[in-house]
């Protein structure tokens, strides 16, 4: 964390964090980050041991997520959406030393709930509260630092980020410093991002998206991070303008809610010059929307857990290329899309993307370490001649039907393109003579209501007929995680019920 040092010389009271209309400055935040430092040193934590941190968004998080890698050890961030038995499956697999908490927040009692889980897995964790603390009151010299520099090296683990588990159990991706500023530096010479932008955090830290990608570049650009904790689109609106945010960080389901609550109040915002969109499939007409509503030349990124992000075009690209792909690879990382067999694909053509470079994890927690071969994805894309990337889906949710595979993704972004429809997911169901067919699940856009009829007609147009959805079930609200990925083994199930 060298350079976190390095901004607090050169940048001293440059305003680094900003919260609930607290600033914190460059030189503000490595003092905390040092004294967190200090203190795990204090409690018996040696490097390389674990430390959870389950804090909502704050400037909290980021001493702790920083005085960690100061210190050689590894964080281990926790959603504090995250109820007992998903909180209960990390802890149990990655075993920490200590969990940073605090007694209480937004209606969890987390003395009583981390007692519980601890009692359950019996390796006496010790659990320390923010509250009954007063780490950040206490005078540490900066010259602390120097005892810590052999402690904090590039290619030792400096985080463990458990994958969501939209399809299953979440497994912890071992990710060192390299990996970490190394594809921070990446994406901000693809997006020009200095120490000029103002990023928004309004996706949880405790996830990739949130510490991974956007954090890390905030601090190897020298920039400022305004942060929020719950996301309102009213109150964000209102950050954006008032803050001059330069950079869109989002999911797309945030997204459309960030246009309807600005169509709705006619709120100005005029700030934002581009973004990163990820997390879920994002749609050419979504991007559009961005454009007009923001003046934001915003980019489609595609990444994963364990290897933040793999792909985004450059925010000068062309409107046809942010709207329609994941741009190419970062700096440091490669990719290539391959058939059944291992073997390159032609141009146009779906398969497996693989990949491997400087930002993909060396390991998952407690698994064999993947040296330099390439990594599968578990994901089904495409690239064209120029290496723009688009993704089809994952490969474990490929639909055959009849013989012919159909990419959810294709389907769900074409749904996504009628104007009733809000969200939109496609599972395959079992059937006797198909094999599969396909079940088209979607949420109307408030007071609206969609006839099957007008849906099939609507992808007639445009789609083959074997991919035109056999099944459309209308839902009011369904099952997504924390991160906003739909659940799709859950919905799986409901759609099979409701079919039957």
């Amino acid at each position: 964390m060298e350079i976190l040092k390095t901004h607090a010389e050169t940048k001293g009271n440059r305003v680094f964090l900003k919260h609930e209309g607290v600033e914190y400055s460059f030189k503000r935040t490595f003092e905390n980050v040092l004294k967190v430092a200090v203190y795990l040193k204090q409690e018996g934590i040696c490097a390389e041991d674990r430390v959870a941190i389950i804090l909502p968004n704050s400037p909290e998080f980021v001493f702790f997520y920083y005085g960690c890698a100061i210190a050689g050890v590894v964080s281990i961030p926790i959603d504090t959406r995250y109820r007992k038995k998903e909180i209960e499956i990390i802890l149990n697999s990655c075993k920490p030393k200590i969990i940073v908490a605090l007694k209480s927040y937004h209606g969890t009692d987390y003395t009583h709930l981390l007692g519980k889980i601890i009692a359950g897995i019996g390796s006496g964790i010790r659990t320390i509260f923010l509250d009954e603390l007063d780490i950040i009151d206490k005078n540490v010299s900066s010259k602390s630092f120097q005892s810590f520099i052999s402690l904090s090296k590039d290619n030792i683990p400096m985080t463990i980020m458990y994958t969501s588990g939209s399809t299953g159990e979440p497994k912890g991706a071992v990710l060192t410093q390299m990996n970490l500023i190394t594809n921070a530096a990446a994406v901000n010479e693809r997006l020009s991002i200095s120490e000029k932008d103002v990023f928004l955090l309004m996706v949880p830290f405790s996830h990739a998206f949130g510490s991974s990608v956007l954090l890390n570049e905030a601090l190897v650009a020298g920039a400022s991070v305004v942060i929020t904790d719950l996301f309102d689109p009213e109150h964000v609106l209102s950050i954006i303008a008032t803050e001059k945010i330069t950079l869109l960080y989002a999911v797309p389901t945030q997204v459309i809610q960030l246009i309807e609550a600005k169509k709705r109040l006619n709120i100005e915002v005029s700030s934002l010059r581009t973004g990163y969109i990820s997390g879920a499939a994002c749609t050419p007409e979504l991007m559009k929307q961005i454009k007009s509503e923001f003046n934001c030349d915003a980019c489609i990124a595609y990444g994963m857990t364990e290897a933040s992000c793999i792909s985004i075009s450059d925010w000068k690209d062309s409107c046809d290329i942010r709207e329609n792909s994941a741009g190419r690879p970062v700096r440091g990382m490669e990719l290539k899309i391959v058939d059944d067999r291992g073997c390159d694909v032609h141009p146009g053509q779906p398969g497996e993307i693989l990949i491997r470079g400087t930002s993909l994890m060396n390991e998952y927690f407690s698994g064999n370490a993947l040296g330099d071969r390439w990594f599968d994805t578990g994901d089904i894309g495409t690239k064209d001649t120029n290496g723009s990337l688009m993704i089809l889906g994952r490969k474990k949710e490929t639909i055959i039907r009849g013989g012919f595979n159909i990419y959810p993704a294709e389907i769900e972004r074409h749904l996504l393109l009628h104007e009733k429809i809000k969200f939109a997911a496609v599972v395959g169901v079992p059937d006797t003579f198909y094999g599969e067919k396909t079940a088209a699940c979607i949420i109307p856009c408030d007071g609206e209501i969609i006839l099957d009829d007008d849906i099939r007609a609507f992808c007639k147009k445009h789609l083959a007929s074997y991919k035109v959805p056999d099944y459309i079930i209308t839902y009011e609200s369904m099952p997504f995680t924390v991160s906003r990925k739909i659940r799709k083994d859950i919905l799986k199930i409901d759609v099979e019920k409701k079919i039957k």
